[in-house]
């Protein structure tokens, strides 16, 4: 399975947003997508889940146009986490992750094996008696990443899933997208395509597959981390004196600094 755009043209209030745009996505792949602020990649992710009725070009789920599909067909395939978590009623951490089944057309079974393996693979199952408004921005944010987990879509889109997270649940949530795109983790059913939007440029190179580069609204780049976290890509886009050392395992950022 795979997302993909051909042509993509958002905009609002006569301002260009995005494109146009072509981004392929498939299912067991890790995609990073990269660029500075305003550069698009929100736009770009609500687009792909569903959300942006006012665009020009196509976006296709494998062949299917999205014209053609309604927004359920959409839900059974995609799973989207905003850059923004909102909760509007005091729902355990369990509740509101089971809520993540009534994508597939399931009753809220709370107790159900993906509902578990979420919570565990979020790091979330201390947190699941707890009620969402009582928690962190960084457990909020673990928490509803988790929901998306247990819809168990082929794929999945995460805006800055990282925002607001410590050192070592940054590390580990990229490990588990990492391992549901290639399907080594226990109790997930399908392996995932996982478009994932990051502002730490070593855990792209770290974790991705494959890199999206964007800036003003386009793609600049598109290729293999080592392809498209160089100097003549990054510099330009973000204006820093950009340097990784490729030798090393994970790869290192050897420099980063503003010009």
């Amino acid at each position: 399975m795979q997302l993909c755009t051909a042509g993509l043209e958002v905009s609002h209030q006569r301002k260009a947003l995005l494109g146009p745009a072509d981004v392929t996505v498939r299912q067991g792949e890790l995609v990073a997508l990269i660029g500075p602020n305003g550069a698009g990649k929100s736009t770009l992710l609500k687009s792909l889940a569903g959300l942006v009725s006012d665009y020009r070009g196509q976006i296709y789920l494998n062949d299917d146009s999205y014209r053609n599909l309604a927004p359920q067909q959409l839900a059974r395939h995609i799973a989207y986490v905003p850059q923004q978590h909102q909760c509007a009623w005091p729902l355990t951490v369990r509740e509101v992750v089971a809520l993540g089944r009534l994508a597939q057309g399931n009753t809220v079974d709370q107790h159900h094996p993906l509902v578990d393996m979420a919570l565990s693979r979020c790091d979330c199952l201390v947190l699941q008696n707890r009620t969402v408004n009582t928690l962190s921005g960084g457990e909020l944010a673990r928490v509803m990443l988790a929901r998306a987990l247990a819809c168990d879509t082929p794929m999945l889109l995460a805006d800055e899933p990282l925002a607001g997270l410590d050192p070592h649940h940054q590390l580990s949530i990229m490990a588990v997208l990492r391992r549901l795109a290639h399907l080594i983790t226990e109790g997930s059913i399908i392996p995932k395509g996982v478009l994932v939007v990051l502002h730490d440029l070593e855990l792209a190179a770290r974790f991705a597959d494959r890199v999206i580069l964007m800036h003003n609204g386009k793609v600049r780049a598109d290729g293999l981390a080592s392809e498209v976290l160089v100097p003549a890509h990054i510099n330009p886009v973000y204006g820093v004196d950009f340097r990784v050392d490729w030798q090393v395992r994970p790869p290192q950022i050897q420099a980063l600094s503003p010009f």
